[in-house]
């Protein structure tokens, strides 16, 4: 925490579970020092608190560990990028069969939904 206090930091890539600590408690306490700072995190276990809770923490995108080298972080980044939100299929998936309805934001840029803004390739059915 002290070196992300120290920098100018604009992307924080971490998991949920931190040896001894919680992601999302480090995504708060990066985001009370760098509100600008988008943050990209793995969940190891995608179960709706969890995910509610990474939502709650302000994460720009949202992948499920099991999914990485399926393409998923690429379209994460790419939509934090893009000043978008990401949830990828599995998280997306999970939230929708809970029906938490508050996690199934899928993709929302700035402006409009990315469905009506170009180049924005971040919904989780791209």
């Amino acid at each position: 925490m002290l070196r992300l206090q120290s920098s100018a930091a604009n992307l924080l890539l971490c998991t949920d579970t931190l040896e001894g600590a919680s992601g999302t408690n480090l995504v708060r306490r990066a985001k009370d020092h760098n509100p600008d700072i988008k943050v990209l995190m793995l969940i190891q276990l995608p179960i709706p608190s969890t995910i509610l809770d990474a939502i709650d923490a302000r994460c720009y995108g949202i992948c499920s560990a099991q999914a990485t080298g399926t393409g998923t972080v690429v379209a994460a980044l790419t939509a934090i990028d893009s000043d978008c939100q990401y949830l990828d299929p599995l998280i997306s998936g999970v939230c929708t069969t809970a029906g938490c309805a508050a996690a199934a934001i899928k993709c929302h840029c700035r402006n409009s939904p990315c469905g009506k803004r170009s180049g924005c390739a971040a919904s989780a059915e791209a």
